[in-house]
């Protein structure tokens, strides 16, 4: 059980790997319970084994929205440039990746955006002009968690979230002080910790080893704003539903 022992203590081909971007790669690339994951990822294997691999429409058109931009020499200095170059570097990495695996990838994102589509949070995210945003990446990222923790594919059945806590200030994040992708997939584990299969699927990491969820223990007293925000969030989606109820009645 990864919320509690016995733990999940080694990554196995397929899992999902979340957390700050430089804890993932040293996780990755140093820890021994990953050492597959380091294998996983140095020969390309699909499925991805980040969430960032699955690219959606947003985040294609601004790939071309950068090329354009490029290649007409829009920069306004050598900055943006140089900024704008490294960024379509990366997308063309990770279309390079799935070129290679193209098969298998097209069955895992045909069944993430099957999910996506059928989840009224989260649908919008596999809709063309929607802009590329914090907001629409975090969606994506967050529709991702929901996809491999709380659908009953087949493809996920297996798969499990490592979640590294290593650098995340965590009651920043419980106070939703920080506003980052990370500190939105956190809260989205926190708001679905008592789903069976959230607790089954997700193994939080920290300092190198498999430990207990941060909401536990020491950090408990951190969350208890959150847990008033989402009370009041839920009483006010309450009366709203009320008022309207009682809207449609009169007419």
């Amino acid at each position: 059980m990864p919320f509690h022992p016995p733990f999940i203590e080694k990554f196995k081909a397929g899992d999902l790997i979340y957390g700050l971007s430089e804890a993932r790669i040293n996780y990755i690339n140093k820890n021994p319970h990953f050492r597959d994951a380091k294998d996983y990822f140095n020969e390309n294997r699909c499925p991805p084994i980040i969430i960032d691999d699955y690219l959606i429409p947003a985040e294609l058109e601004y790939k071309d929205f950068l090329g354009k931009y490029l290649k007409n020499k829009l920069y306004k200095d050598e900055e943006e440039k140089n900024k704008f170059l490294s960024e379509i570097k990366t997308f063309e990495a990770k279309c390079d990746f799935i070129n290679a695996n193209i098969n298998t990838y097209k069955k895992y994102e045909k069944d993430f955006f099957t999910h996506l589509k059928n989840d009224n949070k989260y649908c919008n995210v596999t809709e063309s002009h929607r802009g590329y945003n914090i907001s629409i990446i975090g969606r994506k990222c967050k529709g991702g968690l929901s996809w491999v923790n709380t659908s009953n594919s087949e493809l996920t059945q297996d798969i499990h979230v490592h979640f590294i806590l290593d650098g995340i200030d965590i009651k920043r994040i419980a106070e939703k002080d920080d506003k980052n992708i990370t500190g939105k997939e956190l809260r989205w584990i926190f708001r679905h910790r008592n789903h069976p299969k959230v607790i089954k699927k997700v193994q939080f990491w920290e300092n190198g080893s498999p430990t207990f969820p941060p909401w536990e223990g020491l950090n408990q007293p951190v969350w208890n704003n959150y847990v008033i925000h989402l009370e009041e969030k839920e009483r006010l989606y309450e009366e709203k539903c009320e008022y309207l109820s009682r809207l449609f009645n009169i007419l």
